[in-house]
């Protein structure tokens, strides 16, 4: 996705193969659907083409999108909006849920998806929001810095991710905090896994800090 509000797809020797002009908004970073559908949200709406660039649907997302689409392993695709507003739609296009999480929503803080479906957000106001696969709030976990950056989930179903007080969180599956690291500075990216356990986190000052 682009600033220009195209999809732009190039062939492996960098040849333009299509450019897609959505309606609305700037493109974000797109996501490959159940279905084999590209999926990108673009100002109000989600956006699924085909891939041969054909336009298949737009879904209004009543409000502007404020993350990339995130894709479950049942085909859901969870998008928020900036209004705080999680959407959960089908492979198809049709909305199956609208979960208001009483927050606004900042761009980057991507959802992450747990292993049974469930969605963390990480919201400004209203902390780190859990919604089920089906739409239903599980938990909130708060803190009073708030949350704008993105979380991770590790094999555990644990969540992983830094308030703006510069605090890292092991949040587990019911919404019981496990631990927390102090860093004293901010990151503005996710929480990265190594295949060993090892955390890694980059904060804004470039440190790169590893936990096991």
């Amino acid at each position: 996705g682009t600033v220009d509000r195209r999809v732009h797809r190039l062939d492996a020797s960098l040849r333009p193969v299509f450019a897609t002009e959505l309606s609305d908004g700037t493109a974000s970073t797109l996501a490959l659907t159940a279905r084999g559908a590209l999926a990108v949200s673009s100002g109000r709406i989600l956006a699924l083409l085909s891939p041969t660039g054909a336009l298949v649907r737009q879904v209004s997302l009543g409000g502007r999108a404020s993350a990339p689409p995130s894709i479950a392993d049942d085909g859901t695709i969870w998008v928020p909006t900036v209004e705080g507003v999680l959407h959960a739609i089908e492979p198809g296009g049709r909305v199956r849920s609208r979960t208001d999480m009483g927050s606004r929503h900042y761009d980057g803080a991507s959802p992450a998806i747990g292993r049974d479906g469930a969605v963390r957000v990480p919201t400004m106001s209203e902390g780190v929001v859990c919604v089920g696969a089906g739409g239903t709030e599980r938990w909130r976990f708060p803190s009073s810095a708030g949350f704008n950056a993105p979380a991770a989930i590790d094999a555990r179903d644990t969540t992983l991710v830094m308030d703006r007080g510069g605090r890292l969180y092991a949040i587990d599956a019911t919404g019981v905090e496990r631990w927390r690291v102090v860093l004293g500075t901010y990151s503005f990216q996710a929480p990265v896994l190594g295949a060993d356990g090892t955390l890694y986190v980059v904060t804004e000052t470039g440190a790169l800090h590893a936990y096991r």
